[in-house]
């Protein structure tokens, strides 16, 4: 079943499980995208992880890792601090057999990103693993509260468009489905992930 069907994004709509973690609904969680194979994806959550810990103690983090990871890489950022929340490939689901191969050359390691609005928390803080936290003032960020359905972000450098890097937002399956709907209408020339 293709994700241009509701039937595809209604089997997707419920919370994910993150290993070693129950009650979270009341919690903030800390999430990246730790992807499926990209080494640098996987060594940017482990230095984000120390970040987390230094900064952000106490918090839950997690990562976001597709199936089929290796299990070296999965114990690497257990190491760093990350439970893990596996996610599936998305890909041939999403776009079938006839996918836009210029689609799943650009995205098809990041597509899945979007699993962190089924994270099962109050709040999440997204970081990208390529974003690092260098002061303690982030506290002040995620003291804050942000309206359902919202999601603050950050202008991306001096363009119009804001920056999925660093998102703080309630989960919500909602967003999620919606989100999925989003990305079938994308046009060819629109960034996926920072379009405002």
């Amino acid at each position: 079943m293709l994700a241009r069907t509701p039937g595809w994004i209604q089997n997707l709509s419920h919370f994910l499980t993150v290993e070693n973690m129950n009650n979270t609904e009341e919690q903030t969680a800390v999430v990246t995208f730790a992807g499926k194979k990209n080494v640098e994806y996987i060594d940017g959550a482990i230095m984000l992880g120390v970040s987390v810990q230094k900064y952000l103690p106490g918090h839950p983090m997690v990562a976001l890792a597709i199936t089929a990871m290796k299990a070296v890489n999965k114990n690497l950022l257990r190491n760093a601090g990350w439970s893990l929340s596996i996610v599936p490939n998305w890909d041939k689901d999403f776009c079938g057999e006839d996918c836009d191969q210029e689609f799943l050359g650009r995205w098809h390691d990041s597509f899945e990103k979007i699993n962190c609005f089924r994270l099962p928390f109050k709040r999440a803080l997204f970081l990208d693993s390529d974003t690092y936290i260098f002061s303690s003032r982030i506290l002040e960020l995620i003291k804050n509260d942000v309206p359902d359905d919202h999601i603050a972000m950050a202008k991306d450098g001096c363009k119009d468009e804001f920056n999925s890097g660093v998102m703080f937002y309630k989960p919500s399956l909602d967003v999620f489905a919606n989100m999925l709907k989003l990305v079938e209408v994308r046009q060819r020339e629109k960034i996926l992930d920072q379009e405002s």
